[in-house]
């Protein structure tokens, strides 16, 4: 018996399943002030190495699991932290004041001194469309009544009508998969995890910049 169709249908899924190998566990929690914690680990043991440099370059799954591991963090600052009183400057003992419709943080409640570096997170990691409506746009989180940041007297500050988004996927062991979709661009997909243990899948492309930078064309929630 000819066993050629066998082999040879056999050898395209493998390449296939290389394609679309899962290539990394994402684990992401969130600290009790807003502190968060990553770590990203490869896990490749579905395909051997040539397949894996066949279907996608090398250096591509590194830059994949920092999009996904900086999304998150991107999704925590703007979407998920919450913030009470306690976290705001106040003037002896007196209730926190918005200055210009923004509170002051104090510092150390997250891990960034100034509106820059959160600001410098948020350009290397999403388009400069979609970097610039997050900075500067009407965010959903406080009604469409400014930005979630801003500078105030040279510190970090919090619009005062910002409510943490009603959120119930966790991003914990989060499997990647790569997609090459043309020149310069990627189709990333990951799987969260709903509270009653359902498995959500979500997806975003990535494209090249210039100069070897990648960037997602927009956030995944």
């Amino acid at each position: 018996m000819n066993n050629k169709p066998a082999l040879i249908m056999t050898a395209a899924v493998a390449v296939l399943a290389a394609i679309s190998l899962i290539f990394a566990a994402v684990i992401l929690t969130k600290g009790n002030n807003g502190d968060s914690e990553s770590n990203v680990t490869d896990d490749r043991s579905s395909a051997t190495d040539d397949l894996i440099n066949d279907a996608v370059p090398e250096e591509l799954f590194a830059v994949a699991q920092r999009l996904i591991r900086d999304n998150y963090e991107i999704l925590r600052l703007f979407y998920l932290i919450s913030y009470d009183e306690s976290h705001f400057e106040q003037v002896y003992d007196n209730p926190p004041e918005a200055v210009n419709g923004y509170y002051i943080l104090k510092r150390g409640v997250i891990d960034y001194e100034t509106v820059d570096e959160i600001f410098a997170l948020v350009d290397s990691t999403l388009s400069q469309e979609s970097a610039h409506s997050l900075k500067f746009g009407d965010s959903v989180q406080t009604g469409g009544n400014g930005s979630v940041y801003t500078e105030t007297d040279g510190k970090i500050g919090v619009n005062e009508l910002y409510q943490p988004l009603e959120y119930d996927l966790t991003w914990e062991s989060v499997p990647v998969k790569l997609f090459p979709m043309g020149e310069g661009e990627y189709l990333i997909e990951i799987v969260l995890n709903g509270k009653d243990g359902d498995k959500v899948e979500k997806s975003m492309s990535m494209s090249e910049v210039g100069g070897g930078e990648w960037r997602l064309n927009s956030l995944i929630y």
